[in-house]
């Protein structure tokens, strides 16, 4: 909205304008989380875009989630950066998020930095549609898509998970043989299910847990990524002889944070060559 009190005799439609010293814009800050880095395009309730640098010194997650010595950015971490640009578009916590699509790995360099470009747009229903694109492609094209929306997280009670899985080694056998992730991301404790379509598996939170450099804000809108990124792990022992690798998901609805051990269960629903 334009700052102002007059009352304007005409409306012009346009694009992008800057911000000239004539029309000033409604002075709306930014949250301070770990993605708003730089702030490129800001116009409220419309259109967002910043730009956040990556290192292993900002972003020591990395390190935990590198294949053949080359850090990925988590689609977790790219979920929680498209909420932190739609919450602060939208101004209320992302409840959901829909046509989430994973076109395009993020690579940083081990020993350097990768520039990411996060951009949200509102719609005209009040979603916001976010896409996270990377220097590594000349900010080109979407690595990363969804559509953001927003309401209450629900609150639920959810039984205790058995922790234990009596006589298996199974970090050893699931990280150490079937998956990549480091130390951080290993949070499967136990199957109490596990065939070729169906699993039923333990997984520990950590709300406390740290993923960013010292000085930079620690919160996280979706809480803890590393136990959402172990959700999918869990089905990798189901298909031991291929990489599972998530590159798309229709819809994803978050309930309020979670803490202790949770159990999750997945079903294969549909398959192809």
């Amino acid at each position: 909205a334009v700052a102002g009190a007059f009352e304007p005799t005409a409306l012009v439609a346009c694009g992008r304008f800057g911000a000239p010293p004539t029309l000033p814009l409604e002075d709306v800050p930014l949250p301070l989380t770990r993605f708003l880095e730089r702030p490129l395009v800001h116009y409220p309730r419309t259109e967002l875009v910043v730009e956040c640098t990556l290192s292993q010194d900002t972003d020591p997650y990395l390190a935990d989630h590198a294949i053949d010595g080359v850090p990925l950015l988590p689609a977790v971490v790219g979920l929680e950066a498209m909420a932190q640009v739609a919450t602060a578009l939208g101004e209320a916590a992302v409840s959901a998020v829909a046509e989430l699509r994973l076109q395009r790995p993020i690579t940083v360099p081990p020993d350097g930095r990768r520039v990411l470009r996060i951009a949200g747009l509102v719609h005209e229903d009040g979603r916001v549609a976010v896409a996270v694109r990377s220097e590594e492609t000349g900010f080109d094209v979407d690595h990363f898509r969804a559509v953001c929306s927003f309401g209450p997280q629900p609150e639920v009670e959810l039984p205790p998970a058995e922790r234990a899985t009596d006589g298996f080694d199974l970090r050893r056998e699931l990280y150490g043989q079937l998956l990549f992730h480091g130390p951080r991301f290993q949070r499967v404790g136990a199957y109490r299910q596990l065939s070729a379509r169906r699993c039923q598996a333990s997984v520990e939170t950590d709300p406390q847990a740290s993923w960013f450099g010292a000085y930079l804000p620690p919160a996280l809108l979706l809480g803890d990524f590393g136990a959402r990124d172990a959700f999918i792990h869990a089905a990798q022992a189901c298909i031991p002889n291929r990489r599972v690798l998530p590159v798309a998901v229709d819809r994803i609805d978050f309930l309020a944070p979670l803490a202790g051990t949770v159990t999750i269960r997945a079903t294969e629903r549909w398959s192809d060559a």
